[in-house]
């Protein structure tokens, strides 16, 4: 899975369908991609076509020195329409936590549910990964 998001086309016009939604938001099944207005800003968002009020955070995981290592099942491949595994784009869903805790990031990702994006069709779901292999790519400064 190589395909990076930046080389999606965003389009206002074009939704990213979700045949089965997101967690916990299954009645909204499509969503434009949209990007950040900072130039240097490595975010996105995925806004509900229907309730733009209903949107998330997500960014490349590359971003982050994170590379996702995944097998789709039988199901999530006819899901997607995947032919090629280059044709898939991996988002991760950042989340904002409590300030209860200082201690913590306020700011986090959602590992356990990468957003999956084929990008020739804008097929997509979220994969719920239980056995979790994520390499982490150390980038020195």
């Amino acid at each position: 899975m190589s395909e990076s998001v930046s080389s999606m086309p965003e389009s206002t016009n074009q939704a990213i369908v979700f045949p089965k939604g997101i967690g916990g938001f299954e009645e909204y099944k499509e969503y434009r991609l949209l990007r950040s207005q900072q130039p240097e800003s490595p975010l996105y968002w995925l806004e509900a076509v229907t309730e733009p009020a209903i949107s998330f955070t997500v960014v490349d995981p590359r971003v982050y020195g994170l590379n996702y290592v995944l097998e789709l099942t039988a199901e999530e491949q006819s899901l997607l329409e995947v032919k090629e595994s280059d044709e898939v784009v991996v988002l991760l869903m950042l989340a904002k936590r409590d300030m209860e805790d200082a201690s913590k990031p306020s700011i986090y990702g959602n590992i356990a549910g990468p957003i999956l994006v084929n990008a020739r069709n804008r097929l997509a779901l979220q994969k719920v990964v239980r056995n979790r292999r994520v390499e982490l790519n150390i980038i020195g400064g």
